[in-house]
């Protein structure tokens, strides 16, 4: 499947398009004060990847595909209430699911930037795998122990 095309069809300066195999991500920044202007770039480029997806006969995964308004914390307070939720529209009358957390290529980013997300989820994993070998040392030679 080929999919090198797809960032020639996104008109908009302000959309950077990422593709990594199968993963495609559409970012955009935008100073505190023009959000809406942001949330358009981002709704035209949704829609021009949504009707790429349907021109190449490929399925585009709504369930999969999410949003996030990345701030970090200094510049929350500085943007209006109502300009928080991006509202991407979506085919069938949907919205983008906007998420707190977004994983990109195994990172996950929180819209604060603190990457508590990934350290907690590193820990998890780091604590149930130190459980599996805390287990299994009694069966393991003193070698193996040590390495």
């Amino acid at each position: 499947m080929f999919i090198n095309d797809l960032p020639l069809h996104i008109t908009s300066k302000n959309v950077d398009t990422d593709i990594y195999a199968d993963d495609t991500t559409l970012t955009a920044s935008a100073d505190v004060n023009s959000i809406p202007k942001l949330r358009q770039d981002l709704t035209n480029s949704f829609k021009e990847v949504e009707d790429w997806a349907t021109a190449n006969k490929l399925p585009l995964s709504e369930a999969k595909s999410k949003s996030a308004l990345v701030t970090g914390k200094r510049l929350l307070d500085k943007i209006d209430q109502d300009d928080r939720q991006l509202e991407i529209p979506a085919t069938n009358g949907h919205v983008l699911e906007q998420v707190y957390c977004a994983t990109v290529l195994g990172l996950d980013i929180d819209v604060e930037l603190s990457f508590t997300c990934h350290v907690d989820k590193v820990c998890k994993k780091l604590s149930k795998r130190i459980g599996i070998l805390n287990k299994i040392k009694t069966c393991l030679p003193l070698k193996q122990r040590i390495i």
